[in-house]
């Protein structure tokens, strides 16, 4: 069933045909973590600037810890 009726969904499942025809289809692939912000891949370190946390302050416990308090001063 398609959630759109104004023809954009027959709109981007032909594109999305005519890409993967092409091969222009990216496929994602899964890393390891390695530490917060180094990843594996083929046995290689690499940083992972993708993330928006190549400093690692996502996994940081004052981070984590002060937006515990905050979810629970929210509720």
């Amino acid at each position: 069933m398609r959630a759109l009726t104004t023809g954009w969904g027959e709109f981007l499942d032909d594109e999305l045909d005519r890409r993967a025809e092409s091969s222009l289809l990216r496929e994602l692939r899964p890393f390891e973590r390695d530490g917060a912000w180094v990843v594996k891949e083929d046995g290689r370190r690499l940083v992972n600037f993708s993330s928006n946390d190549y400093l690692g302050l996502a996994s940081h416990p004052a981070v984590t810890e002060a937006a515990a308090r905050a979810a629970r001063a929210a509720s």
